[in-house]
């Protein structure tokens, strides 16, 4: 899986990844979602998105907010897009999706601009989104971490369900030298491997920035294609490459197996 490459912020993060075949109960069932726009999909299957947020600090429903669905299909056709409308009480419910992986997140013009955000809560459906990607940085000792122009300035409240979240968490601890993100590697992971990684790749380079983008997470094979581009004596290089990561089946939690080097 791993192939050599170059030698080589926040929002409350919290993005759903749910089955889209999950039936609404028809007792509770919410009107259907206002539907604003459509890209690369049709809604002509049979499988179905409900879901409800709220805001974590108020716990008030995330009411007539733009939010996005990404369709991830099982073969190589570009994720689908449906742009949708939260009711009054947070609920989205778009039926006739169809079969795929499906992710929910709100629109990053729906967010707050903070100059700098800590994650909020680890608790799954609840909280503030965006789409943007993470990019993690180290420039010296200097360890930076933004999520599109946002800087994050805390990964100790993450919601572990989320791949983006628990690679961005593992990376800003990585490369700080700091041990936290050993909890983020998965139990049947031996932790000196990782860190043999570290002594030969990602702790020589005098700069090294990480870049994570959702959209291109595999969650049907665990593969997350990420952006590596470093500086070393003089020399710069970047490439793509894939971290594997696992989801234990019991929490829904997600782990890293493996690095690219």
């Amino acid at each position: 899986m791993k192939k050599n490459i170059f030698l080589m912020m926040i929002l409350f993060l919290q993005i759903v990844m749910f089955s889209c075949a999950t039936k609404p109960n028809a007792d509770t069932e919410p009107k259907e979602s206002e539907i604003l726009d459509m890209k690369n999909v049709e809604l002509n299957g049979t499988n179905w998105v409900k879901t409800r947020f709220v805001n974590n600090a108020s716990k008030k429903p995330l009411a007539n907010r733009r939010f996005v669905i990404y369709v991830i299909f099982d073969d190589d056709r570009e994720c689908g897009e449906i742009i949708v409308r939260s009711d009054e009480n947070g609920w989205i419910y778009v039926r006739n999706i169809p079969e795929g992986e499906c992710y929910a997140d709100i629109l990053p013009e729906e967010t707050e601009s903070d100059s700098a955000r800590d994650f909020d809560s680890d608790e799954e459906n609840d909280g503030d989104f965006s789409t943007e990607p993470y990019v993690i940085s180290r420039n010296g000792d200097s360890v930076t971490a933004f999520c599109g122009e946002i800087l994050v300035s805390d990964f100790s409240k993450i919601n572990q369900k989320d791949p983006a979240q628990v690679l961005a968490a593992f990376f800003e601890s990585y490369l700080s030298g700091g041990n936290e993100w050993q909890k983020f590697v998965s139990p049947d992971v031996l932790i000196s491997s990782i860190q043999g990684d570290y002594k030969e790749f990602y702790g020589v380079p005098e700069s090294i920035s990480i870049t994570i983008d959702r959209k291109k997470f595999d969650p049907r094979r665990g593969y997350f294609k990420i952006k590596i581009a470093f500086a070393y004596q003089g020399e710069t290089g970047e490439g793509e490459d894939e971290a594997t990561m696992v989801q234990d089946k019991t929490s829904g939690n997600w782990f890293v197996t493996e690095l690219p080097r």
